[in-house]
């Protein structure tokens, strides 16, 4: 399909040299590439190109079927577009120890997981929200298979976050827009563009920031970005908060060699990624600051997630979380984000909050299957399998698995080291603990294609 005649015309004024070259790239594939989780290695990691601007991205040679690879489905990496995780190196920059961010337009959950991975080991906090319902059930299983508890998801509209006490320190928005920077790999992008398009875009961009700025504290920072090189939907955007808002744009010391395309209106600065010139798709980001001065919140009286758990689960976890009881069974946090937690749990609406740790199980308790995949799983409380990768795509699809040489009772599967789930064993067969909602669908071949590692 070509491009839209109007998008042409204006890139030819945008871009008076460039546009054949960047009409060119659009034609070309797309790279393909990943972001690795660095608290769930891979073992015998290849030699594989790296993003410029984040150090766990790289590039794959080929298009691997995803589906049947047990490694992404243990969380082991996210399938992420390169340009976007620049956000990475704009979290570089700023101080955010002990932070509570929040991912606004957060589904399916890269961004989010490259945020908790930034702010996990300073103390932080990743709030993901996606007001898209059935879109938010796909970013918390993408948020649990990552494994990291120090995240919470929620389900609302921007305008809902003026209404709760929280504050942030940090709101990524990643915005919804007219999707021009995927024009190569996704045709349904080219069909819906118009002019029209981009400017109910433009409006809705402003409505989102203008709903979530009340939530962020003074002196704390926005993450801006699209996937559009629309300026009605970037600069225009950044120059309308520093007039009316008076949230200004401050500069990103991205070094020249990445090329990487500055662009300016009226002192306000954002970024963007032409594929002629850097290697993902076209990306736009902006880094912004609200006026006033930086105040570090004097000391709260402590508020703690939910209730604090009484009972003993009967089996360990690792790093001594914080542990409570909620509506369908025992969830923990890192005990040095538990205050940032309970400001979030008393205050939103939450969907998931931390790890779900267990689960009822008549007068006992049963390791849940977030818990697997969880930093606070820990791997001494039940035997542990180590799955063939044919062997952890059958569990991945829920069929019947035997382990008759194996303890009864709880046993944890993984692969390549890193949790899947658990299976309750009884010998002669197992009863999965995997979710039926996120089961493997599609019927394995007979001779599985080859992986990427």
């Amino acid at each position: 399909m070509d491009l839209p005649s109007a998008f042409q015309q204006r890139i030819r004024g945008q871009l008076p040299t460039e546009a054949d070259l960047l009409f060119g790239a659009l034609a070309e594939a797309a790279p393909v590439s990943i972001r690795l989780n660095p608290y769930k290695p891979l073992p015998h990691l290849p030699e594989l190109p790296q993003t410029l601007w984040n150090k766990d991205g790289r590039y794959l040679p080929i298009r691997p079927s995803f589906t049947l690879d047990p490694a992404f489905h243990a969380g082991m990496y996210y399938v992420q577009e390169a340009s976007s995780m620049s956000i990475g190196f704009v979290l570089d920059q700023l101080d955010l120890q002990g932070a509570l961010a929040l991912d606004l337009c957060a589904a399916p959950g890269g961004k989010s997981t490259l945020l908790a991975t930034h702010l996990y080991e300073k103390g932080g906090m990743v709030l993901a929200n996606e007001v898209i319902k059935s879109r938010a059930q796909t970013l918390k299983e993408n948020v649990i298979k990552w494994g990291l508890p120090n995240v919470a998801v929620c389900n609302l509209d921007p305008k809902h976050f003026e209404k709760s006490r929280v504050s942030f320190d940090l709101v990524l928005v990643d915005a919804p827009c007219s999707g021009e920077g995927m024009f190569r790999k996704d045709e349904a992008a080219r069909e819906e563009w118009s002019e029209e398009h981009v400017g109910l875009c433009a409006s809705r961009q402003k409505r989102i920031l203008s709903d979530i700025l009340p939530s962020l504290k003074a002196g704390g920072y926005i993450i801006y970005s699209t996937c559009t090189w629309s300026e009605e939907e970037n600069e225009a955007n950044m120059e309308w908060l520093a007039l009316e808002h008076g949230v200004h744009t401050l500069p990103i010391p991205f070094p020249a060699a990445w090329n990487i395309t500055k662009k300016e209106k009226n002192g306000s600065i954002g970024y963007a990624f032409y594929p002629h010139k850097t290697s993902g798709e076209g990306f736009f980001i902006a880094l912004l600051q609200k006026k006033g001065e930086a105040v570090h919140s004097a000391k709260k009286e402590a508020s703690y997630p939910g209730k604090p758990a009484k009972e003993d689960l009967g089996f360990s976890l690792k790093n001594k979380p914080y542990l409570f009881d909620w509506y369908d069974g025992k969830y923990a946090v890192p005990e040095n984000i538990k205050e940032l937690a309970g400001e979030l749990f008393h205050s939103l609406p939450l969907i998931y909050i931390g790890t779900k740790v267990a689960e009822q199980a008549g007068r006992d308790w049963k390791p849940a299957a977030e818990l697997a995949f969880s930093l606070l799983s820990d791997p001494n409380a039940f035997p542990e399998i180590e799955l063939t990768r044919k062997e952890a795509l059958h569990f991945l699809r829920r069929d019947d698995l035997k382990f008759p040489e194996q303890p009864l009772g709880w046993l944890k599967l993984n692969y390549l080291g890193q949790g899947l789930g658990f299976v309750k064993n009884l010998g002669n067969r197992s009863n999965s603990q995997y979710p039926k909602e996120w089961r493997i669908l599609m019927n394995l071949p007979e001779e599985l294609p080859g992986l990427w590692y």
